[in-house]
């Protein structure tokens, strides 16, 4: 009976800290049911970006991907968007970029971008 009792208070801790796990909040990696494609709004430090795996701190420099399926990727950073793109075959998407100057979401297309920003990866992108 003495063995038992410390092998059932280890099952119960482990338990416990499992069901803990369990209800905190899980990283964002993709949005799905966005099939306006319109920009979303960002549930900052509950997002992780899919190409560099860093969490989105700030909308500012940050980018969104939302395909016509009704998936949306959000990215810390321009370039982290543009790399993630490079090797995608999707069709019919919407690229959305934060911008500098009006603090709000454009499409990527009717942006001007500057090379020489300081952003979350370095890449250097920011949007106007």
């Amino acid at each position: 009976m003495k063995k038992i009792i410390p092998l059932l208070i280890l099952i119960a801790i482990i338990v416990v800290i499992f069901l803990s796990l369990a209800k905190k909040d899980q990283m964002i990696t993709v949005y799905t049911d966005n099939h306006s494609q319109k920009p979303l709004e960002l549930k900052l430090h509950h997002l992780q970006d899919p190409e560099c795996k860093m969490v989105v701190e700030s909308e500012e420099h940050s980018a969104q991907v939302a395909a016509k399926s009704g998936k949306t990727w959000i990215f810390d950073d321009i370039g982290c968007m543009v790399l993630w793109l490079k090797d995608k075959k999707m069709n019919d998407l919407k690229l959305w970029v934060y911008t500098n100057d009006s603090h709000r979401w454009i499409e990527a297309k009717d942006a001007y971008f500057s090379v020489d920003e300081v952003t979350p990866m370095r890449h250097g992108f920011g949007a106007y």
